[in-house]
């Protein structure tokens, strides 16, 4: 099996991991506070958007980046695996309190465990790299952007509904987590 080939089937696997989520980790109405603001529903429309519009850029010529395929499939696939792992890591990290609509739960409390320890948000930090990796793959700087660009303003704006959750749920405990940590990488932000 080529580089190129576990790549494609790592993205088949991720792809319906994602949509299960979305399915199956819903908060329930009944009885969580939901304050999604529609975040969700924007990230899903940006998200297949953007991953529509990049594939569909990748064969401009102008825009192809001046590597040698071979490396790009595998920075593709150092992205994909290390930004999936980082992302699967979270949310397992989360147990039960991990929604795919911004939600707290009445048992909600601050988690500092985990990837948790670095930074507040690194299911999103995950999901960035694996695009980055998805934009490698596709091998063009446009494709890249296209991606990135988009679905990085879309997080953005769903991080700030969720930490304006939390802040409302959990207070100074939030607060004090959110002080001494970054949101997306250790050291930056």
């Amino acid at each position: 099996m080529t580089l190129a080939g576990a790549i494609e089937i790592l993205l088949m696997l991720w792809v319906p991991s994602e949509i299960l989520l979305g399915i199956f980790r819903r908060a329930n109405p009944g009885q969580d506070q939901i304050s999604d603001r529609g975040s969700g529903a924007l990230l899903w429309s940006v998200l297949v958007f953007a991953v529509l519009i990049a594939v569909a850029v990748r064969g401009v010529s102008w825009g192809r980046l001046p590597l040698p395929p071979a490396f790009l499939e595998g920075l593709a696939a150092l992205f994909l695996v290390g930004g999936i792992g980082v992302r699967w890591w979270a949310i397992t990290t989360l147990g039960p309190a991990f929604t795919t609509n911004v939600a707290v739960r009445p048992e909600h409390r601050v988690i500092t465990s985990g990837p948790y320890r670095w930074v507040r948000h690194p299911a999103y930090s995950g999901m960035l790299f694996a695009f980055l990796g998805c934009g490698w793959y596709l091998g063009s700087w446009l494709s890249l952007g296209l991606l990135l660009l988009p679905i990085s303003a879309a997080i953005l704006y769903r991080v700030k509904v969720e930490e304006d959750a939390l802040v409302a749920a959990l207070g100074e405990e939030y607060e004090a987590y959110r002080r001494r940590t970054r949101t997306f990488l250790p050291g930056s932000f």
